[in-house]
Parts: C-alpha cells; sequence; structure tokens
C-alpha cells in the first residue's frame, strides 16, 4: 500500500475512500471542519470577553455612583476613633454617624439591584508596609471593612486582599476584577478609591455581584455551539460520502462502458 496507508491505523485505512477523488474530498472536509472549530473558538473567546467585560463596566458604574455620597476624610476618622473589631452586633447599637452610611448604602445597594452588600473596605494598619511592597499577590485578613449595607454589622472584620484591589488601592484608578471565586461563590468586583484632603487613597468602595449566572449562561452558549459545530461537521463528512459514492459509482460505470468499447 501507499506510505499514508502504512502510517495510518488499519481501521482508519478500511473505511477511507479508495479513489483519490474521494480523498480529497475527504481532506477538504477535514480542512473545513478544522477550520470552522477554530473560527468557533475564536468566537467563543470573544463572546466571554464581551460578557465579562459587560458585568465589569456595569459593576464600575455602580461603584462610582455611589463614592462620592461616601467621605474618604469621615471614612478614616470613624475608622481611627471607633472600637476594633465587632464592637457592635447590631446597626440599633451603632454610632448614628456609622447607621446613617450603612443606611444610605443600603439605599443604594437597593437602587443598583445587587445581590451582595456594598462595603467600604481600608488596609489594616499592621498590613500597610507589606501588601506595599508586595502588591502583586493575596495578603490574608490584611482588609478590613468599615461602612457597610449588609443587615448585620461588619465593623472592622478581616477580609482577604488581593491583587485585583491593586490599582484602585495604590494608583487611586477605579478599577474591575476578572469572575473570582471564594467561599460564599463566584463573583465580579469592582472597586473605586477613597480618597483624604491630600487626595490620598484611605480606602475603596467594593461593589460586586454574583457571576454564577453569567458563567452558567456562557457554559450553555458554548455547549450549544459545540453540539452545533459537530452536527455540521457530520453532515459534511455525511455529504462528503454520498458524494464519493455517487461519483465512484459513476467513474465505475464510465470505465466499464469504455472496457466494452475498447473490447467492440
Amino acid at each position: 500500500g501507499s506510505l499514508l496507508e502504512r502510517l495510518l491505523p488499519r481501521a482508519v485505512v478500511k473505511i477511507m475512500p479508495r479513489s483519490l477523488l474521494g480523498r480529497q474530498l475527504l481532506a477538504m472536509t477535514l480542512v473545513l471542519g478544522a477550520g470552522n472549530g477554530l473560527m468557533w473558538l475564536q468566537a467563543e473567546r470573544v463572546a466571554k470577553t464581551d460578557a465579562i467585560g459587560g458585568e465589569q463596566r456595569r459593576m464600575l458604574a455602580i461603584a462610582r455612583s455611589i463614592t462620592p455620597h461616601l467621605d474618604g476624610v469621615s471614612h478614616e476618622r470613624m475608622a481611627q476613633a471607633a472600637p476594633g473589631r465587632g464592637a457592635w452586633l447590631s446597626w440599633a447599637d451603632a454610632p448614628e454617624d456609622v447607621k446613617s452610611f450603612h443606611d444610605e448604602l443600603a439605599v443604594l445597594q437597593g437602587f443598583a439591584e445587587l445581590q451582595a452588600p456594598v462595603h467600604t473596605l481600608r488596609i489594616r494598619d499592621e498590613y500597610r508596609d507589606q501588601i506595599a511592597a508586595e502588591p502583586n499577590r493575596p495578603h490574608r485578613k490584611a482588609l478590613e471593612f468599615v461602612f457597610t449595607s449588609a443587615d448585620t454589622p461588619v465593623w472592622r472584620h478581616e477580609r482577604d486582599y488581593r491583587p485585583d484591589m491593586r490599582t484602585a488601592f495604590f494608583d487611586g484608578v477605579p478599577t474591575a476584577s476578572e469572575p473570582h471565586a471564594d467561599s460564599r461563590g463566584a463573583w465580579v468586583s469592582a472597586y473605586t478609591p477613597l480618597l483624604d484632603e491630600n487626595d490620598a487613597v484611605v480606602g475603596v468602595v467594593e461593589v460586586e455581584d454574583r457571576a454564577e449566572a453569567l458563567l452558567e449562561r456562557l457554559a450553555d452558549r458554548q455547549k450549544r455551539h459545540a453540539a452545533l459545530m459537530l452536527a455540521i461537521v457530520l453532515l459534511m463528512c455525511v455529504a462528503i460520502g454520498l458524494t464519493v459514492q455517487e461519483l465512484s459509482a459513476g467513474l465505475a460505470r464510465l470505465e466499464g462502458a469504455a472496457q466494452r468499447m475498447g473490447r467492440g
């Protein structure tokens, strides 16, 4: 047999068209299938990027609309003056100025139809130098909540620092995260800086919303499109097979007719 037949597994050789035309058509089908597959993968990447980008822009727009309602100077003053973690267990026991920020953030959260509370975060004093030296790696329990729209106070409770917060904390530029997961689920978050009277960053506003529905929609879309692409490739193979069969039968008839004419 040919070199190709010696290289391919015997099972593949058995189902390959015997004629040169059939093999050329099969090769064309495989090339078209591979090209369509690559185009599909690129389209899925673009669709995923656009979907996530849209959610990031939505989170940033909400965070930017909330930030003007907060004051970085008051934020830092209250954080420094008030007691430590868990100083009150209900909003009824909280200082009036802290409670007023909670009430305002709760209204803004409801207006934005967010599933997660809005928080403000600051770097815990004992971690400030550590994070500044290595802002591009996670730091566990290096942040603390200050203001929140949550139903239960989380005053000065710890929060992990993630590298996607770096731009807001250290450059003073609003930023949004890629989808990320923690013990509560999957999220897309946005962070906008809170500035003091010297335009120094004293904290950030954190706005986040669940990403599970977005990720599930993207996964379902990929499954549907993958099934469609597979069906198209299979139909192309069937069509090529039928075409090859018809052409081979026609060539065989022509060859038989030529032989009969040659014999007179």
